[in-house]
């Protein structure tokens, strides 16, 4: 039963969402319904206010142009026109104009400096125009509607075309935005695809003559002299002879281009253009009868010559060469034998490009092995920085951690077998003070010293047992020694004054045993030996 009313639940959902789109749809298709019928547009609580800023400036076509954008704006609501003319005071023409639009509207006036205005002859890039207008227009903004907390300010060009749609979209705008122009007037003007009002075929004959310009514009600033303004590329390195300057092979000038003659059917051309370093003018001419530019004035070429034939150039054709290798046979044999060196140099070359043809033959394929491999490696790095978190997480550690090396293993295997490691000078340190403390005899009586290694100990203890037992069973028996056999007299009536006169240094072999002390060799005597003394003779 749950989970039928849930699926009810979900079904009912759908359809009011459903429904709710259908309204949504109805909704702007009425709002453009009525847009469609008003005539003009009426301002709206709801809606921010656009501030469409247009600069204008004195041309031909101007005034057809702000006539045709009036009347776009006029049908878009809440919208505050700012014309500012590049002049010194408002023209009354224009003021014409926004008055019969019934628009809110400002009608302005600056004149741009003269530092930034173009020439006739310069190019459109080269300074920007309408700044200054802009500016104006922000600071009357900023003056009159500065508390305004909503808004949106556009800057529009008087001859570009709007469609309304764009308004809407610009009212959403949250901070600032960029729309493209899909096709602007001045292009429509330079494709011949604008026809101003007062053209008449009959009168101008085509537009180039209506703007008296030329379809090239600046580039055909001196085409009556027949010079044409090009993009020329220097062909190869070269010096300036004005400034002593190195000119790199392709630096770039805009040069006149003119012809000055002719060879045979092959026009000759030459180029001049100022050098980019200094004052110093370059006239370049082309050669077609030895393939190559000549350096006529202001600059000397730099000094690379290299055969066209080494190049794989196209060299100059010698009509002649088919008869050398016809009429003499040792020109035709010492053109063979280059040909067949030429060859063989170009064998090894060859050889390479099939080689790389080959191996990129299954580009899918190599794409596969190193998309696999990659893959790979990125999984492997991916679970070492899991471990490696890991690892700094349990050691709390905040350091960033090496790759693993084979030294890094080597150490560890070391630390798990023996715990303990030593370099080798702590070694050899206490090798010495082992040395130091040993006794210069080695005592024979259980050591009193406490272990500090009992495992240690008990093998050392082990050790001297079995070598203890290894001794006893070398020991053979030995023969008793008899005194006379060692040439000792021994004096068995000595009286108790007399031995009291004996020195201490006379007194040879009385030697204290201890408990621990073994007899080796046993001399035979009597009772009466106990008491007696051996003296030297």
């Amino acid at each position: 039963m749950l989970l039928r009313k849930k699926d009810l639940l979900a079904k009912k959902i759908m359809d009011l969402e459903r429904g709710k789109h259908r309204m949504e749809l109805k909704i702007e298709k009425m709002d453009f319904q009525v847009r469609d019928v008003q005539s003009l547009a009426r301002n709206r609580k709801n809606l921010p206010t656009i501030f469409f800023v247009t600069p204008t400036g004195p041309r031909l076509e101007q005034k057809a142009d702000l006539i045709r954008l009036a009347q776009t704006l006029s049908h878009i609501p809440n919208l505050y026109w700012i014309v500012v003319e590049d002049a010194d005071e408002p023209s009354t023409w224009i003021k014409g104009i926004l008055e019969r639009s019934k628009l809110s509207y400002i009608h302005l006036a600056i004149l741009t400096p003269l530092k930034m205005k173009l020439k006739d002859t310069d190019p459109n890039w080269k300074l920007p125009r309408g700044v200054v207008q802009r500016n104006t227009a922000l600071r009357w903004i900023r003056t009159n509607f500065g508390s305004l907390k909503k808004g949106v300010i556009y800057f529009g060009d008087d001859d570009n075309t709007y469609d309304w749609r764009l308004f809407e979209e610009i009212r959403n705008i949250n901070k600032a935005g960029v729309w493209p122009v899909g096709l602007k007037m001045g292009e429509r003007k330079g494709q011949n695809f604008y026809y101003p009002p007062d053209f008449n075929y009959k009168v101008h004959g085509n537009l180039n003559r209506y703007h008296g310009t030329h379809a090239l514009r600046e580039r055909a600033a001196k085409i009556g002299q027949g010079i044409l303004i090009i993009r020329f590329e220097m062909p190869f390195n070269v010096w300036c002879l004005g400034c002593n300057n190195h000119v790199g092979m392709g630096v770039r000038y805009n040069a006149e281009k003119k012809k000055i003659g002719m060879y045979y059917t092959t026009p000759l051309y030459e180029f001049r253009m100022k050098c980019h370093l200094c004052d110093n003018y370059f006239v370049i001419r082309t050669d077609p009868k030895n393939f190559d530019y000549e350096l006529v004035e202001g600059l000397r070429r730099q000094e690379k010559r290299f055969d066209s034939g080494e190049l794989d150039n196209v060299a100059p054709v010698d009509r002649t060469f088919n008869q050398k290798l016809a009429s003499d046979a040792m020109f035709k044999a010492e053109h063979e034998k280059k040909d067949k060196e030429k060859s063989d140099e170009a064998e090894g070359q060859v050889n390479k490009l099939e080689m790389i043809q080959s191996r990129m033959y299954d580009d899918y394929g190599v794409n596969s092995f190193l998309r696999n491999r990659f893959r790979a490696e990125k999984k492997f790095i991916g679970d070492q920085r899991l471990a490696d978190e890991g690892l700094k997480k349990r050691l709390s550690l905040d350091i960033p951690l090496q790759p693993e090396t084979n030294e890094d293993r080597i150490m560890a295997t070391r630390m798990l077998k023996y715990k303990d490691l030593k370099s080798h000078e702590d070694r050899q340190k206490e090798a010495r003070e082992e040395i130091v403390n040993r006794p210069l005899f080695e005592s024979l009586g259980p050591s009193t010293s406490t272990p500090q290694d009992p495992i240690r100990n008990q093998l050392k203890n082990k050790i001297q047992q079995k070598r203890g037992f290894a001794a006893e069973d070398k020991i053979q028996p030995v023969k008793k020694a008899l005194r006379s056999s060692l040439g000792i007299v021994v004096n068995s009536k000595l009286s108790n004054n007399h031995r009291k006169n004996i020195s201490k240094s006379e007194i040879i072999g009385q030697k204290p045993l201890t408990k621990n002390s073994i007899a080796l060799v046993d001399y035979e005597s009597d009772s009466s030996d106990s008491n007696e003394c051996i003296v030297l003779n």
